[in-house]
Protein backbone atom coordinates (compact mmCIF):
# COMPACT_ATOMS: atom_id res chain seq x y z
CA UNK A 1 0.00 0.00 0.00
CA UNK A 2 2.84 2.40 0.78
CA UNK A 3 4.13 2.15 -2.80
CA UNK A 4 0.68 3.13 -4.11
CA UNK A 5 0.80 6.40 -2.17
CA UNK A 6 1.91 9.31 -4.39
CA UNK A 7 5.30 10.67 -3.29
CA UNK A 8 4.07 14.19 -2.47
CA UNK A 9 0.71 13.29 -0.92
CA UNK A 10 1.49 13.93 2.75
CA UNK A 11 -2.13 13.51 3.84
CA UNK A 12 -2.44 10.06 2.25
CA UNK A 13 0.94 9.08 3.71
CA UNK A 14 -0.25 10.09 7.18
CA UNK A 15 -3.28 7.82 6.84
CA UNK A 16 -1.09 4.94 5.69
CA UNK A 17 1.34 5.63 8.54
CA UNK A 18 -1.49 5.39 11.04
CA UNK A 19 -2.76 2.17 9.43
CA UNK A 20 0.76 0.70 9.49
CA UNK A 21 1.09 1.29 13.24
CA UNK A 22 -2.44 0.01 13.84
CA UNK A 23 -1.68 -3.15 11.85
CA UNK A 24 1.57 -3.70 13.76
CA UNK A 25 -0.24 -3.34 17.09
CA UNK A 26 -2.96 -5.72 15.93
CA UNK A 27 -0.42 -8.28 14.67
CA UNK A 28 1.47 -8.04 17.95
CA UNK A 29 -1.79 -8.40 19.87
CA UNK A 30 -0.90 -5.24 21.79
CA UNK A 31 -4.32 -4.45 23.25
CA UNK A 32 -3.14 -1.34 25.14
CA UNK A 33 -1.67 0.23 22.00
CA UNK A 34 -4.75 -0.70 19.98
CA UNK A 35 -6.98 1.03 22.52
CA UNK A 36 -4.78 4.14 22.42
CA UNK A 37 -4.67 4.23 18.63
CA UNK A 38 -8.42 3.69 18.33
CA UNK A 39 -9.02 6.47 20.86
CA UNK A 40 -6.92 9.08 19.05
CA UNK A 41 -7.58 8.06 15.44
CA UNK A 42 -10.33 10.57 14.59
CA UNK A 43 -8.68 13.42 16.46
CA UNK A 44 -5.31 12.75 14.84
CA UNK A 45 -6.75 12.53 11.34
CA UNK A 46 -8.90 15.62 11.92
CA UNK A 47 -5.83 17.67 12.86
CA UNK A 48 -3.36 15.96 10.54
CA UNK A 49 -2.24 19.28 9.04
CA UNK A 50 -0.72 20.15 12.42
CA UNK A 51 1.52 17.11 12.06
CA UNK A 52 2.28 17.41 8.34
CA UNK A 53 5.82 18.72 8.89
CA UNK A 54 6.70 15.39 10.47
CA UNK A 55 5.74 13.59 7.27
CA UNK A 56 6.97 16.07 4.66
CA UNK A 57 10.20 14.19 3.91
CA UNK A 58 9.08 10.58 4.08
CA UNK A 59 11.39 8.72 1.68
CA UNK A 60 13.43 7.25 4.55
CA UNK A 61 10.27 6.29 6.43
CA UNK A 62 8.87 4.57 3.34
CA UNK A 63 12.05 2.53 3.06
CA UNK A 64 11.91 1.62 6.74
CA UNK A 65 8.34 0.35 6.28
CA UNK A 66 9.42 -1.78 3.33
CA UNK A 67 12.37 -3.17 5.29
CA UNK A 68 10.20 -3.97 8.31
CA UNK A 69 7.68 -5.82 6.15
CA UNK A 70 10.51 -7.75 4.45
CA UNK A 71 12.07 -8.69 7.81
CA UNK A 72 8.70 -9.80 9.15
CA UNK A 73 8.11 -11.85 6.01
CA UNK A 74 11.49 -13.53 6.54
CA UNK A 75 10.62 -14.19 10.22
CA UNK A 76 13.71 -12.21 11.23
CA UNK A 77 12.62 -11.06 14.68
CA UNK A 78 15.91 -9.36 15.55
CA UNK A 79 16.04 -7.30 12.36
CA UNK A 80 12.32 -6.46 12.64
CA UNK A 81 12.82 -5.20 16.20
CA UNK A 82 15.89 -3.16 15.23
CA UNK A 83 14.07 -1.56 12.30
CA UNK A 84 11.02 -0.79 14.45
CA UNK A 85 13.29 0.87 17.01
CA UNK A 86 14.87 2.94 14.25
CA UNK A 87 11.41 3.93 13.00
CA UNK A 88 10.32 4.99 16.50
CA UNK A 89 13.54 6.96 17.12
CA UNK A 90 13.20 8.72 13.77
CA UNK A 91 9.56 9.54 14.48
CA UNK A 92 10.44 10.96 17.88
CA UNK A 93 13.14 13.16 16.37
CA UNK A 94 10.78 14.42 13.69
CA UNK A 95 8.03 15.05 16.23
CA UNK A 96 10.23 17.15 18.53
CA UNK A 97 11.73 19.02 15.57
CA UNK A 98 8.23 19.84 14.33
CA UNK A 99 7.25 21.14 17.77
CA UNK A 100 10.23 23.48 17.76
CA UNK A 101 9.20 24.79 14.34
CA UNK A 102 5.56 25.22 15.41
CA UNK A 103 6.36 26.81 18.76
CA UNK A 104 9.50 28.73 17.99
CA UNK A 105 12.79 28.22 19.75
CA UNK A 106 12.21 30.11 22.92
Amino acid sequence: AIDACPEGDVSAFQELDFEFHHSMARAGENLALLLILNSVRELYLQFRESFSAIFANNAETRQLYRSIVEALGANDEKKSAELCSTLIERGNQQFWSALVVLGGEG
